[in-house]
C-alpha cells in the first residue's frame, strides 16, 4: 500500500487509498486538530467512516492505526472548534483531495511547502 504523505503546517500527514478512496491516518489529523483522545472521538462513528490497519512505515511504536475515512475527516473537521480547522478544511478540500483523484498522489514543491499560508 502506498502511503501519500503530505504536511499542514509541519505536521505530517499519512493518507493512502483503499478501493481508491483516500483514507486518513486517525492520530494525524488528531494531531492537527488538537484533539487529545483521537479513540473517544470516533466512538459514535460509524463502521464505514473508521477501521484500523497495520501501517509499517518506519514510525516508531504500534504498527495498528486507526484511519478515517474522507467522511470521517469531514465530521472531524465539522466537530472542531479550534481555528486551525477552517483553515485545515479548506486546504485538504480545495488542494489535497482533488490533487489525490486526478493524480493519484498528492506533493508540493519545497519552495510551494515554505511559503504556503492557508
Amino acid at each position: 500500500m502506498q502511503i501519500l504523505p503530505f504536511d499542514f503546517k509541519n505536521q505530517k500527514i499519512r493518507t493512502f487509498l483503499i478501493d481508491n478512496e483516500p483514507w486518513f491516518v486517525a492520530k494525524d489529523i488528531a494531531k492537527v486538530l488538537e484533539i487529545k483522545n483521537i479513540s473517544d472521538a470516533l466512538s459514535e462513528f460509524d463502521d464505514d467512516e473508521k477501521s484500523s490497519i497495520v501501517l509499517n512505515d518506519g514510525t516508531e511504536g504500534n504498527p495498528s492505526k486507526l484511519i478515517i475515512s474522507e467522511s470521517g475527516l469531514y465530521s472531524l473537521i465539522m466537530r472542531s472548534r479550534k481555528p486551525v480547522a477552517k483553515p485545515f478544511q479548506k486546504w485538504v478540500t480545495r488542494e489535497v483531495l482533488p490533487e489525490i483523484r486526478k493524480t493519484g498522489s498528492y506533493s508540493l514543491e519545497k519552495e510551494e511547502t515554505e511559503n504556503y499560508t492557508p
